[in-house]
């Protein structure tokens, strides 16, 4: 499937620049900020379906939410994931968050991390984040990004000015401001 992947925490986060927004990246120049390694996925296709498998070893509750889409459930679990986990296609739950299931120990066995797989159709251009939604994990890192549809995105700004604007009132704000964010920037 050539928009399946896999996001296994595994100590690699996710840092935004502030001085280096994505969407003012593709919109000026059609590039992707690389300052977050492989936590930017580029779709480049509408239309198209995107399943992403996520996995976390660490035996703690995360309730992952991804902007610019309602996603489907496709599995999920607690423990690591297996392509042999039976995928539900048939009228799966339809969120904007879902909970990564985990477990504690106990009679059940030792602490185990978890997998959620989430489903979604590319129709909305645009740089997406996908987050823990505890904001500690998020500031943490606990993020990547979704590039959808670079060549649409630029169409999508329909004010250039206000696009602009934004960004340079942050800058202006950041370089007169003792207040900056120390973490992950999301």
């Amino acid at each position: 499937t050539p928009n399946l992947f896999k996001w296994t925490l595994d100590g690699t986060t996710f840092q935004s620049q502030w001085g280096n927004p994505t969407l003012e990246s593709v919109y000026e120049n059609g590039t992707i900020p690389t300052y977050s390694g492989n936590l930017a996925i580029e779709v480049p296709k509408l239309g198209e379906w995107v399943y992403l498998i996520i996995e976390s070893p660490i035996p703690v509750p995360h309730p992952i939410h991804l902007h610019g889409h309602d996603f489907f459930i496709i599995a999920q679990g607690a423990g690591p994931y297996s392509s042999s986990v039976p995928m539900n296609l048939v009228n799966p739950p339809r969120r904007d968050v879902a909970n990564m299931p985990w477990q504690a120990a106990g009679p059940a066995g030792p602490p185990l991390g978890g997998y959620l797989v989430i489903a979604f159709e590319t129709d909305n251009p645009g740089a997406w984040l996908v987050h823990c939604h505890i904001g500690w994990h998020s500031t943490m890192g606990f993020a990547l990004q979704i590039i959808e549809n670079v060549e649409g995105i630029k169409a999508t700004v329909k004010e250039p000015e206000q696009l602009e604007d934004t960004c340079s009132s942050w800058r202006t704000y950041a370089a007169a401001s003792d207040k900056l964010p120390y973490d992950s920037g999301i």
